[in-house]
Parts: structure tokens; sequence; C-alpha cells
């Protein structure tokens, strides 16, 4: 008889055989591998045993519910096996057999070194193509770099706060660490150094502190004693300081063409004068005994001390009597007791 349509398609389908021996496990292991239990065919002494109720089969093993006991034959038809299509050639996986996006961070290895042209687009960002880390990347110049992005972090060396950093001329950057008790220094690019440093800050001459005091005191006093016209205290703020005088005193006396004499005093010290029989630091002709002239001088220090000093300015006369801050008697225009004028002193402490 004929037949219309495809041909019947003959093939040979496996089967093996085997025997109870009063265990679930009577075949060792099958022949094929099996995806499931409902890919072959069990019967027991020709008795078909149904997948999954009487018996599992997964890869090679194959598992009866109960004991199969001898000498049952046991007859096993596959239906379905498992396909090895083996290892594919070298350089036979083309991409149009890859999935899209299946190929993870993971399936990278890490030693790949992929260069920066195999990448799509420029890398103008690090993690809009997804690398998380780069350990270098030659071909980032500035443009790829946002400005203030790079922090003090990303320097090396090190820096902490208050560090100055500077270049050595080879495109290296160095650290100039901050003075470790910082006192003052300064920083400073000494001749022919290659490199900033710290250095004490330059002293001598600065002014460290002003002082004044100004007497309005009318005294009379014998000319023959040196009387204190106005006194000031300082305390100087280092040993190596020195203390720069400033005074002045008006004085007259009883007798016409006759010098008052001044004298400087660190505390209890003269300081300033000169030598011979009446030492002073200064002198004045007092004219007239109705004038009223002013005697002043200066005078560089060194008290070598931390403690408070006091600075004392005092005149004396070879004349009986001495008048500080106010004339003899009256003449000229002058009538006694109306020329009054001050004692003043002024002290600078001077920083070595």
């Amino acid at each position: 008889m004929g037949y219309i349509g495809t041909d019947i398609n003959y093939g040979n389908i496996a089967s093996m055989t085997g025997v109870g021996n009063g265990s679930t496990t009577p075949i060792a292991t099958l022949d094929y591998t099996v995806p499931t239990s409902s890919s072959i065919i069990v019967t027991l002494d020709g008795v078909t045993q149904v997948p999954t109720t009487d018996y599992t089969a997964s890869g090679t093993t194959l598992t009866f519910t109960s004991s199969v006991a001898s000498p049952i034959a046991i007859l096993v038809v596959f239906l379905g096996r498992s396909l090895d299509i083996g290892t594919p050639a070298d350089n036979t996986v083309t991409s149009t057999k890859i999935v899209d996006g299946a190929i993870l961070n993971a399936d990278v290895n890490a030693s790949a070194a992929i260069v920066t042209s195999k990448l799509s687009g420029a890398v103008t960002s690090i993690p809009s193509h997804g690398l998380g880390a780069l350990a270098s990347l030659a071909t980032v110049g500035t443009t790829q770099i946002d400005n203030d992005s790079v922090t003090g972090a990303k320097l090396n060396p090190a820096l902490v706060a208050g560090d100055i950093i500077y270049a050595d001329g080879t495109d290296t950057i160095n650290r100039l660490a901050k003075p470790g008790t910082p006192a003052g220094e300064v920083l400073t690019f000494a001749t022919s150094a290659t490199a900033p440093s710290w250095v004490a800050a330059g002293g001598g001459g600065k002014v460290l502190q002003v002082l004044h005091a100004q007497s309005t005191s009318q005294i009379t006093a014998s000319g023959a004693t040196w009387t204190t016209a106005v006194s000031l205290a300082i305390t100087p703020s280092a040993t190596s300081s020195k203390i720069l005088i400033i005074g002045n005193c008006p004085c007259s006396h009883s007798a016409t063409f006759n010098s008052v004499l001044m004298r400087f005093y660190r505390n209890s010290t003269v300081v300033g004068s000169g030598t011979g029989t009446v030492d002073c630091l200064s002198s004045e002709d007092a004219g007239d005994s109705w004038t009223l002239p002013t005697i002043s001088g200066n005078y560089l220090d060194s008290p070598s001390s931390t403690s408070a000093v006091t600075y004392h300015i005092k005149v004396a006369s070879g004349q009986s009597t001495l008048n500080i801050n106010q004339s003899n008697s009256s003449g000229g225009s002058f009538v006694s007791g109306d020329a009054h004028a001050t004692s003043n002193i002024t002290l600078m402490e001077i920083g070595a």
C-alpha cells in the first residue's frame, strides 16, 4: 500500500538490561546520561514502571522506589539522552553566538590589560565605563580630569596639615613638612638652594612694646641732690631685648647761667652717663633764673632681664635750689609760678 507524506525516519533506540539484587539501585550506572525520569522506559519482568512513582532517574543514576528482588529482569529503554556537543575548537565562537550583555566583569581576566582603544568612545569618565578602579591610564590628559577633582590624597608623597609642596624641576612633587614646633618660622629660599626651607624669623630692630609716662608735678628741691622728675616701669619679654629710653625734663635754678644735669636710672643703677667728677647723661644751661629750659636725652639700655624694671629721670644742679617743671622766679614776660611744663619718659622694648 502506498504512503503519503514524509518518509518515516528509522533509528536505533538504545537499551540496557539488568537483574534485581534486593536493593533500590540494582543497576550501578546507566549506559547513557539522562536529563529526567521520563527520558527512559523501565520494565520489571515485562511490567512497565511509572516514572517518578516507581523510579527516578538523573544523570547516570537509576533509583527504584522499592527494592528489586533477585532474579527479576530489568529492561531500560533510552528515549531521550543528554547531547554532548563537545568543546568548541579554538577561534570558532563568534560574537553573534554570544548573547548581548552576557559577559560580566567576573568573566574578564584581571591580567587582560585591555587597551583604551578597545573601549567604546573617549574615556571621559571612569565610572561611565564600568571601571571601578584603574591602576594607570597614560592617555588621560588634563581635559579628562574634572576641575577641582584632584585632592591631596591623590598626591605622592602624602601630605599633612601645614605642609608645603614644591617641584624639583623634574616633574616630581616634593613635600616640605611644617616645623615640628612652630615658633614664628618663615619660608625662605637660600642663595644657590634648590628647595625652600623654614628658618627663624629675622630679628633685630623690632619694637615689641612702647610705654610712656608724664609728670606735671612742680618740685622744688636741693640742687645738690639727684631728684626724680618722672619714673616708668617696664617688663621686658626676653633677656635679649634692649630698652630705648627717651626723656626730657624742664628745670630752673636760683642762679643765672648755671647748668642743670640729668641722669637715667635703671632701678637704683645709673645708666648711660659719662665719667668725670660729676657724671651725667646730658646737661643744659639754665640761663636767667626766670627761664625754664628743657634738658633731654636718650639711651639704649640692656637690662638682660624678664623681670619688671623701673627707669627714672633724675636731675641736679650746683645751686642751692632746683625747680622741676617750673621757673625759679618772675622775669621777662612771666610771673613767678606761671612758667610750668611737664617731664616725660618713653620706654621702647627693641627685640634682639
